[in-house]
């Protein structure tokens, strides 16, 4: 409010003060030029301890101490011919009748210098808004600096943000946190990370930038416990760690003159979290001297340890990621590779099959055409015996596998004499290796024994020396070493011949693989044999290797068998082949859709004194069983064979509806025969009702055999 204003206010009668000087904390008093009291606010009117209506009209000589006269006409003289602010000082009387020194200051409110108005103040007053206002600046400028820190600590965060988003290496991650809290903390910290190893017992160094190298590496992979510094603690107890003073803490005991003769006197460590709540790793902040850490190093560390949580975990899952798509990328090759051999094996098979097959076919139809010589009818008999043979063995080779590879190849175990079945295995081959002009030698270095199926084993030696005739030249040796090492039997076969590709020798035991798997190969065979003989090695409890320097230098098969002669208990072989059979008299119903197949179960029945009748199919069975006699009576069938895969109803529905029927033959012993040879095809048939499983082909003792129990079960039954 101007001061001409004010003064025509004043002369109009209008309080002068106004409502702003009745509102303001500061004591002010509206006089004449001679001194009395025009106006006073209520500031005013407290310290002299009345009304402010009051002390209008009150002399300003009746309010001041004694004495203070004529500085009061002074200071009046001085406002009323001065155009500016005038000082002063005055001892007033207060309400309470204390004197108080005030600062004046006065000023005239229009040019003829009346009224005059006075600020009154006392000198604590003016310090104490001195002091405020100092107080009031410094906390302008603590909050001012405070939202600038506030400011770049999250700059700062969304800069390391950036850095996880963007997948940068974890090393600038935590390169970045390190920084951080050095920058953001309180001076004269340092700070490092260390990460938890895979194996969750060692500390190994993430980031410590500005640590002492010597002290990074002396403590770089320490292990975790209950006393191994605060970094090595914290781990170990998932808690933070303070040791104010490092020099008196009995967890540094071990650490503290390392610590100390690099200037670090007092160490916080805090532990980085995973989300599931365990530890990645752990945050410290080491001080220069012992102190306890503050709020702001405490709030920087939250920030931190939360962010190195967040980028460890995201690397971690990267590298999982990496790992599997890695993983899948092999299993996929694998897969692929795997098909491929198992598609190129059934080329293999297909060709090996069909080799003997054509041999077969070709002289049999020659005998049919007859007019044969007698050397030459020999020598058909002898081909298709041999072929025969041949295929037999090529088909046994796959059942072996089959077998082996879903575990249903079963053993008889016994106390063996190794030597006798490996050197009765040499004896066996002489005639091959003889034709291939090998030598083959055994020696026997001890006399060992162990619990063994010496069918199978003799099935592994076989297979073994058979392969290194294969492959090794004429004039070369095998030699077959018997001893024991390290508590095992050991079998070795040593041959002079191609010798193994070291990318080839991992694999040489593996099935659908051939170090030449192509038709132009120089060997023939399915490339089972190996498969075959480390399964029954394994079910022996034993393992077997392979080694070879590489092509042209020839190779070793070691076979490790457990020692001792403790027999398991015996179990039977599914194609034991008894040969107590008595079928004379026995009256046999046989069904199969191949003529050929049918016929030559019914000449070997005949030609034991067996009594066959042949069906094509499933219905035609059904007529004959429903035409024929009482079970046991002369017209009446004993046993009933059938093949399985027959058009129409199979095999499978024919005993089932054979179960089902309402007179004797509903429990007639029946034998499925099928090329069907899996162990999966056994329960099956026997699940749909057939008393035995039969594979094709079948040795007519074999056959012969399992009529004859099935038959003999029932007569026992009915006895």
């Amino acid at each position: 409010m101007s001061t001409s204003s004010l003064s025509n206010r004043t002369e109009s009668g209008v309080g002068g003060l106004g409502a702003l000087g009745q509102l303001l904390p500061d004591a002010l008093v509206l006089v004449t030029t001679n001194g009395i009291v025009i106006e006073a606010n209520p500031a005013a009117a407290r310290i002299f301890g009345r009304d402010p209506p009051s002390l209008g009209g009150t002399p300003m000589a009746d309010l001041i101490a004694p004495g203070s006269d004529r500085q009061l006409s002074v200071l009046l003289h001085r406002c009323a011919r001065s155009g500016s602010l005038v000082p002063g000082s005055l001892r007033l009387e207060t309400g309470d009748g204390h004197l108080q020194d005030y600062q004046v200051q006065g000023a005239a409110l229009n040019p003829s210098g009346s009224p005059i108005l006075l600020l009154l103040r006392t000198r604590q007053s003016i310090a104490t808004r001195f002091r405020l206002l100092t107080e009031k600046l410094d906390e302008l400028a603590s909050e001012v600096s405070s939202r600038r820190r506030a400011e770049s600590v999250l700059e700062h965060q969304l800069q390391i943000l950036q850095l996880i988003v963007t997948a940068a290496p974890l090393e600038a991650i935590l390169d970045g946190l390190v920084r951080f809290a050095e920058m953001h903390g309180s001076s004269g910290l340092f700070a490092s990370i260390l990460l938890l190893d895979d194996d969750g017992q060692r500390l190994l160094t993430g980031a410590a930038p500005s640590l002492p190298p010597a002290y990074n590496d002396a403590i770089n992979g320490v292990s975790i416990g209950p006393n191994v510094g605060s970094c090595g603690t914290a781990a170990f107890l998932n808690t933070p760690v303070f040791a104010r003073d490092i020099e008196s803490d009995p967890r540094w005991q071990d650490y503290k003159d390392l610590a100390l003769v690099h200037g670090l006197r007092s160490c916080w460590s805090t532990p980085i979290p995973s989300p599931g709540g365990s530890v990645l790793g752990t945050f410290a902040l080491y001080y220069e001297m012992p102190k306890d850490p503050p709020m702001i190093d405490r709030q920087v560390v939250e920030i931190a340890t939360r962010l190195a949580s967040i980028a460890i975990e995201r690397k971690r899952e990267e590298e999982q990621i990496k790992s599997l798509l890695a993983s899948e990328r092999l299993a996929r090759a694998d897969a692929e590779s795997a098909n491929r051999a198992k598609d190129d094996f059934l080329a293999l098979i297909s060709h090996e099959l069909r080799n003997p097959l054509n041999a077969i076919l070709g002289w049999t139809r020659l005998l049919q055409i007859g007019d044969l010589d007698e050397e030459t009818y020999r020598q058909a008999i002898d081909t298709i015996e041999r072929n025969v043979d041949l295929q037999s063995q090529l088909i046994e080779d796959v059942l072996d596998f089959s077998r082996a590879n879903s575990g249903h190849l079963k053993l008889d175990l016994k106390p063996t004499c190794i030597a006798e079945v490996v050197e009765d295995a040499i004896d066996s081959m002489l005639p091959d290796a003889e034709t291939a002009g090998i030598r083959l030698d055994l020696h026997v270095a001890d006399v060992v024994e162990s619990a063994c199926d010496s069918a199978r084993l003799h099935q592994v030696m076989t297979n073994l020396i058979s392969n290194a005739i294969k492959f090794t030249p004429a004039g070369g040796r095998i030699s077959t070493r018997i001893d024991r090492i390290d508590g095992l039997a050991r079998i070795a076969v040593t041959d002079t011949g191609a010798g193994i590709e070291t990318d080839f020798l991992p694999h040489v035991f593996d099935p659908f693989r051939q170090a030449d798997g192509s038709f132009a190969r120089s060997h023939s065979g399915l490339g089972l044999g190996l498969a075959v003989v480390r399964r029954i090695v394994e079910l022996h409890g034993g393992h077997v290797s392979a080694h070879s320097d590489g092509k042209g230098k020839g190779s070793t098969f070691v076979v490790h068998l457990p020692l001792g002669t403790s027999p398991a208990p015996a179990v039977s072989d599914p194609r034991a082949r008894p040969t107590d059979a008595d079928v004379s008299g026995l009256r046999v119903l046989v069904i199969d859709d191949e003529p050929d197949a049918r016929e030559l179960i019914g000449t070997i029945l005949r030609r034991h004194g067996a009594h066959p009748t042949l069906a094509a199919s499933a219905a035609e069975a059904a007529q004959v069983l429903d035409a024929g006699g009482s079970p046991g009576s002369g017209g009446a069938f004993d046993v009933l064979i059938s093949d399985v895969a027959m058009p129409g109803a199979d095999g499978y529905s024919l005993i089932r509806a054979v179960r089902a029927r309402s007179d004797r033959y509903a429990s007639i012993p029946a034998a499925a025969l099928t090329a069907h040879a899996r162990e999966s095809d056994r329960a099956r048939a026997h699940a749909a009702g057939y008393d035995r499983h039969l594979s094709k082909p079948v040795e007519p003792g074999e056959l012969l055999t399992a009529i004859s129990e099935l038959a003999r079960e029932v007569r026992a039954r009915q006895d």
